[in-house]
């Protein structure tokens, strides 16, 4: 990270994607740095972005995540739903964070 708010800004996100999105439904077993390898690329896209696209290229990037690298395929119409609203207040959450 290249400064201090950076590092703030990682930790933040960290604790929201652990404990929020966490899509492997194990966050009490997991490594404290399970899903580090995906901060960096969020914090790229809430600084490249602008201001109007940011929210969707952060969704998008956690729905390509979720389903494509990690490979979690719901079955039902309503887990469905239920990803991609946790992605939507995951993302709702970062957005506040890079706004404070």
């Amino acid at each position: 990270m290249s400064n201090d708010k950076d590092q703030e800004l990682f930790e933040k996100i960290r604790l929201v994607l652990r404990n929020d999105w966490n899509p492997i439904g194990l966050s009490e077993y997991l490594p404290q740095d399970e899903y580090n390898s995906y901060i960096p690329k969020i914090i790229d896209l809430l600084k490249r972005k602008h201001k109007k696209r940011v929210r969707l290229a952060v969704f998008t990037y956690l729905m390509y995540v979720e389903f494509i690298n990690i490979e979690l395929i719901p079955k039902t119409l309503y887990w469905k739903l239920m990803r991609l609203m946790v992605i939507f207040r995951v993302v709702n959450k970062v957005i506040k964070f890079k706004n404070d």
